[in-house]
């Protein structure tokens, strides 16, 4: 009997973050207004190595707790220690059922407030092969494309360089269009540790699975309640829960808006790349200006291969 309540008590848990989580990581390839993907591209991708990836993570200034962030992880955990901002913030999230707070660091809380200003950010991650071999590449941040462009460098993202900054990052939205079934298998694992070697079995680089990892465990803990009363109790538990990510006024449904207020300012920050930065498409609905306009055709000619012809 004691096992039994164990079993069903792993398979909720992994339940309220799958349910968060899975339509987020389904994906299509929006750049297929210029070109299509093939698989000698993402092949390419896979290949290669950003060499300076160590000193992405380093620049994001991230402080590292002990009690959060596990010795054998380049990244420390984004959201602990949790900044503790004034009474009346405005930038404290508030949700039913959920007191007040900033969930993330200091360094993360003063960047999205300036976005929230209306600071442009208009920086860019920019990528330069170092050798002929076009396998190796160094990763940098710059202020504008055009700033990008005229030091040599191809804009991979837009946003700053982070985690999930790296060609294995984008071959791996690319190659496994839908993630929905190898995530759940990540998000079944109870400890961050097994959640990150599972993720980067996906194809992610070691510090995106860590971010990645990060992410699941914040949000399983957050927004559980908010999930399970959003999908059901019932419906989560054997799998017949509603599929859809916003309801009839197009506006996300509770668990999906839970995740996104919680754990997306952390993700966005840690990561660097996201689907939406890259120009990948996610399952949930989003404007054509949330959407980073990319040109993959520039990827086919850094690796010396001729891009398909429109259809």
């Amino acid at each position: 009997m004691t096992s039994c309540f164990h079993t069903l008590a792993m398979s909720l848990r992994a339940l309220c973050f799958l349910t968060v989580f899975t339509p987020i990581l389904v994906v299509s390839f929006a750049g297929a207004q210029n070109t299509d993907i093939t698989e000698e591209l993402i092949s390419r991708m896979e290949q290669t190595r950003a060499v300076n990836l160590d000193e992405v993570v380093a620049a994001l200034e991230l402080e590292r707790s002990p009690q959060s962030s596990p010795d054998n992880f380049a990244v420390p955990n984004p959201y602990q220690p949790h900044y503790m901002a004034i009474e009346d913030d405005p930038m404290q999230i508030t949700l039913p059922g959920l007191a007040p707070a900033i969930h993330h660091q200091q360094s993360i809380y003063e960047w999205t407030r300036r976005i929230n200003a209306g600071d442009a950010n208009s920086k860019v991650c920019a990528l330069r092969f170092t050798s002929e071999r076009q396998q190796e590449y160094k990763l940098k941040t710059f202020n504008s494309s055009a700033e990008a462009r005229e030091s040599g460098y191809l804009v991979t993202h837009a946003s700053h360089c982070g985690a999930c900054s790296s060609l294995a990052d984008l071959a791996a939205f690319l190659r496994v269009r839908d993630m929905t079934t190898p995530s759940r298998k990540c998000t079944r694992e109870s400890e961050v540790e097994d959640m990150a070697r599972c993720s980067e079995a996906l194809g992610l680089s070691r510090p995106c699975a860590e971010v990645w990892a990060y992410n699941a465990e914040h949000t399983r803990t957050e927004c559980r309640g908010i999930c399970l009363s959003d999908y059901g109790f019932f419906r989560l538990l054997f799998g017949i829960e509603d599929k859809r990510t916003v309801d009839a006024d197009g506006r996300l449904r509770p668990c999906i808006a839970c995740d996104e207020a919680i754990s997306g300012p952390a993700y966005k920050y840690a990561a660097g790349r996201t689907r939406r930065t890259s120009g990948v498409e996610s399952a949930i609905p989003r404007s054509s200006e949330e959407l980073y306009e990319v040109d993959f055709r520039e990827y086919y000619q850094l690796f010396g291969l001729q891009a398909p012809e429109v259809k």
